[in-house]
């Protein structure tokens, strides 16, 4: 993702990633290859929003990333009770 604003616009530019070149640089690192310095993707999306939108998108973001934090500790919790 990249995002960029300007006056009153906040641009969300969602790029994508050939799965493949991203699952080969492990190996890479395992084999003690040079990693390359830029990895090439594409632009897939472009999301313009108001800096009201933006707000209220970061807020639910927040409740999803805070409830998945909370259920990823307890189920933690769980298995380690076991």
């Amino acid at each position: 993702t990249n995002v960029n604003v300007a006056p009153g616009t906040v641009f969300i530019d969602f790029g994508f990633l050939e799965p493949g070149v991203l699952s080969a640089l492990p190996q890479l690192v395992k084999d003690g290859a040079k990693l390359p310095e830029s990895i090439n993707g594409r632009l897939s999306v472009r999301v313009a929003m108001g800096l009201d939108a933006m707000a209220n998108l970061y807020q639910q973001l927040t409740r999803v990333v805070t409830s998945l934090n909370t259920a990823a500790a307890e189920a933690q919790k769980k298995a380690a009770g076991k």
